[in-house]
């Protein structure tokens, strides 16, 4: 089991099905990842700042979580520059390989 689908199976699925029962949950559901998803990018600004570390394995992770900081920023920006960009066309998850790889 992949840690996407682990966390998916803790917290539920977050997509909307247009019916008022299963929408509540998956609200709920939506607020939970969005808490989690905070947490975790604190996590990596922690870490990220401890990129100048002399430490080597210290800097290889603060320059890695920098990284991946950066990376985010730019899907965010994609975003909100263009509020169609991860609109689903289809089942509802195609843009989840936007994070998943």
């Amino acid at each position: 089991m992949s840690i996407k689908d682990a966390i998916k199976k803790i917290i539920g699925n977050i997509i909307p099905a247009s019916d008022t029962n299963i929408d509540d949950r998956r609200y709920e559901n939506l607020q939970q990842h969005s808490t989690v998803t905070q947490h975790l990018i604190q996590e990596l600004i922690d870490v990220a700042n401890l990129k100048d570390s002399k430490a080597y394995s210290v800097s290889r992770a603060g320059k890695y979580a920098h990284r991946e900081l950066k990376d985010i920023a730019i899907l965010l920006r994609k975003y909100t520059d263009n509020n169609n960009y991860w609109r689903p066309t289809g089942q509802g998850e195609q843009y989840s390989q936007l994070f998943w790889k």
